[in-house]
């Protein structure tokens, strides 16, 4: 997803509940950005997991400087970082400020399960 505009565009993006937190710990989840301009920008992100009517709402805002023609710059978000450091993360969003010739390339999760003996 591609800011082509003028301004600032607020995109927000969910990850697929399975796997998220399942297992002894999530280590990490995250996007991949795109800067086309030829200037560094700031990028801001806030990762918001849970929901109100489990008492629990987890809100971590992120702020990354993508280099001038990057094609794959990383912002990851780790459960040390979450106030709480939940051991699980339920339904994770990602809402990010895009500006002008930013985008997401992609988003990522990894984690740990264990399988079998």
């Amino acid at each position: 997803m591609q800011n082509e505009g003028s301004s600032t565009a607020f995109v927000t993006c969910a990850f697929p509940t399975f796997g998220i937190g399942e297992g002894p710990g999530w280590p990490g989840l995250g996007l991949v950005l795109v800067n086309l301009t030829e200037s560094n920008v700031a990028v801001t992100c806030t990762l918001v997991s849970g929901a109100s009517r489990d008492g629990a709402v987890y809100y971590q805002p992120k702020t990354s400087t993508v280099p001038a023609g990057s094609v794959d710059s990383f912002m990851m978000f780790l459960p040390t970082e979450i106030p709480g450091q939940p051991p699980t993360i339920p339904s994770p969003n990602l809402s990010c400020a895009l500006p002008p010739g930013v985008g997401i390339q992609y988003l990522w999760y990894y984690g740990d399960r264990q399988v079998g003996q």
